[in-house]
């Protein structure tokens, strides 16, 4: 009898980073070609380097969490489309009891760093704070009545 191979993570993870590289490449080209807007174009609102954007979009690279909030903002990508099921095959969850004030205040700080705006930011949180209610309340109701919903 022979033995089942073992999975090796290393190996499979290189394969999700691949499969990501390539879905978040061609959906950025894709979104940037849709408005119209060249590469050179994409670097001066986003800050980021032609070179680095060109990677990105061959799929040769995954952005860090920055340059990827950088792009969704330029870009008028909807967060949920880029950081949830869409994206990864994965949902994330939400536990209002573990989210707490200082991660609002970083998240404030972080795009403002980033160069957003006070108002963009405003909007940003508020749609974050709209996202957790409707999340609680949708939890809260039958699951025939929040699958409606949703």
């Amino acid at each position: 009898m022979t033995e089942p191979k073992k999975n090796n993570i290393a190996d499979e993870a290189d394969k999700i980073y691949t499969n990501l590289c390539k879905l978040y490449g061609e959906y950025f080209n894709y979104v940037r070609e849709q408005k119209g807007l060249s590469l050179r174009e994409l670097s001066k609102q986003t800050n980021i380097s032609i070179a680095l954007i060109s990677l990105l979009e061959n799929g040769d690279k995954l952005p860090r969490i920055e340059t990827l909030i950088r792009l969704i903002l330029a870009l008028g990508i909807p967060f949920n489309e880029i950081l949830g099921r869409k994206a990864t095959g994965l949902e994330f969850s939400f536990n209002p009891e573990v989210t707490t004030k200082r991660d609002d205040e970083l998240l404030r700080n972080t795009l403002l760093k980033m160069g957003c705006d006070k108002d963009d930011v405003k909007d940003i949180l508020e749609y974050i704070d709209y996202k957790k209610y409707r999340k609680a309340v949708l939890s809260k109701m039958p699951k025939r009545i929040a699958d409606k919903e949703i």
